[in-house]
């Protein structure tokens, strides 16, 4: 079953199935550590009715709107991907990219407003 990602404003509109939700908040959660990424349903494998179905469209909603509403988030290449590449091999593509991208062991240094802070 595929969800409808309608970003208004910016006219993108894929289709996404639940993995994919999946997938998005697990990078997220790995590479943002320090932005509280919002929980998504977790999967039932018995058939779903239309008013688990409905709750679960609305927490996927809340969860992707939460995400776009925070700058650095909406601002990450695999956001960006998540929400506008319609082919679906493109997308498995830069999702496999994701997956295989390292998390950083440790940082050295991080800039701040008011200048480079050295760790």
């Amino acid at each position: 079953m595929e969800f409808q990602v309608i970003t208004h404003g910016l006219n993108w509109q894929v289709g996404r199935r639940y993995s994919d939700f999946i997938w998005l908040r697990e990078y997220l959660t790995k590479f943002y550590p320090t932005q509280i990424i919002p929980p998504i349903p977790n999967k039932k494998a018995a058939k779903i009715s239309p008013r688990h179905l409905n709750k679960r469209m609305k927490i996927l909603s809340f969860f992707l709107n939460d995400i776009v509403h925070k700058q650095e988030l909406f601002n990450c290449k695999y956001v960006e991907a998540f929400l506008s590449v319609k082919d679906s091999e493109k997308f498995e593509s830069i999702k496999k990219e994701g997956e295989n991208k390292k998390s950083y062991k440790s940082i050295a240094s991080t800039e701040t407003a008011s200048g480079v802070l050295k760790v």
